[in-house]
């Protein structure tokens, strides 16, 4: 059997939405309809493929952690604002004060490049526009690895 990982976005009653990574064996379509029938939540978007592995490494830095994030702001032509999170960023894309994100910033400039007109909104609309980003240190991870 090969190894598959699905991707399960689920969707409150308040409007809020939660991911879950799911690992498998033979695929997650069985196990998601009993999560779904025990669960007040609706799965909003799923997606499952095979797993590919890494081999690289993670580095060690100042914001080494994937609970440190970089929340970066682009804006689409209808107006509506999305936000990519980009985890354990390297203190390069900081301005001085370590919190806001400097567009001058080569590393920058190629995300931005290659969000515009390909990143979209829920509504499927593209970015035209990088907005600004932020250093953000979050609580914890709802994905945990053994």
């Amino acid at each position: 059997m090969v190894d598959t990982a699905a991707s399960l976005v689920w969707l409150d009653a308040s409007g809020r939405t939660r991911q879950t990574i799911v690992k498998t064996l033979a695929g997650a379509v069985a196990l998601e309809g009993f999560l779904q029938a025990a669960s007040l939540a609706t799965l909003n978007t799923t997606w499952e493929s095979v797993m590919t592995i890494n081999p690289t490494a993670a580095s060690a830095g100042t914001y080494q952690n994937t609970g440190d994030s970089a929340r970066l702001a682009f804006q689409t032509a209808a107006g509506n604002i999305v936000r990519l999170t980009l985890p354990a960023p390297t203190i390069a894309i900081f301005l001085a004060d370590r919190i806001t994100v400097d567009p001058a910033n080569t590393l920058v400039i190629a995300i931005v490049a290659a969000a515009i007109g390909s990143l979209t909104d829920g509504s499927g609309n593209a970015v035209v526009s990088f907005l600004g980003g932020y250093y953000d240190r979050s609580r914890g991870s709802d994905l945990l690895t053994p």
